[in-house]
Parts: structure tokens; C-alpha cells; sequence
């Protein structure tokens, strides 16, 4: 626990665990964007960033890959259609999930 701190713990001149990812590595989706589609960049290994929306999904959104980033700003809601499941996140741990 620390106090009277602002920031990252590693942006500083002391060395903790952690990494900021590159704006590069996120897809940036829209609520008019179909599951597929973010599902594909997931895929090929970026970070999601959900902008304020809703997110009808068709199919479920599958996170398998070790230490993706899914953030939601403001506040965007994912509503299954039709008893899918809204997200899958793999369970593996570290970097030995397949994929």
C-alpha cells in the first residue's frame, strides 16, 4: 500500500513490476462494431478499449491471450442477444495459453 503518491510505481525512478502498453496495441470499437470483428483483433493479439455505447453482441467475445487489456470508457454495457455469453477469458495463467 503506499500513500501520498501520484502515477505508476514504475514510471519513477523506483523500479516495480509492471509495463504501460502502446496506444498502437488497442483496437478502439464502437458500439455499431459486430462481435466478429472484434473477436478477429482480439485474435491477432491487441487490447480493446470499449468507447460508451450498446454493444449488442451476436457472439461471445473471446479474450485468450495472456495479459490483454479490455477497458471500458465511460460506460459501455455489452448486452448478449440471443443466450450468449457477453465474454470468455481464458484461464490459463502467465504466457501458457495456446494461441
Amino acid at each position: 500500500m503506499q500513500t501520498n503518491s501520484v502515477g505508476t510505481t514504475w514510471g519513477s525512478a523506483r523500479k516495480a513490476p509492471g509495463t504501460s502498453p502502446a496506444v498502437e496495441r488497442f483496437f478502439i470499437a464502437k458500439p455499431s462494431y459486430p462481435a466478429f470483428l472484434m473477436n478477429i483483433v482480439l485474435g491477432l493479439g491487441f487490447n480493446l478499449i470499449l468507447t460508451p455505447g450498446i454493444y449488442h453482441l451476436d457472439r461471445t467475445l473471446v479474450v485468450s491471450r495472456p495479459d490483454t487489456v479490455v477497458l471500458g470508457l465511460g460506460f459501455p454495457t455489452l448486452v448478449p442477444d440471443n443466450g450468449v455469453i457477453a465474454m470468455s477469458v481464458a484461464t490459463c495463467p502467465g504466457s501458457s495459453c495456446p494461441g
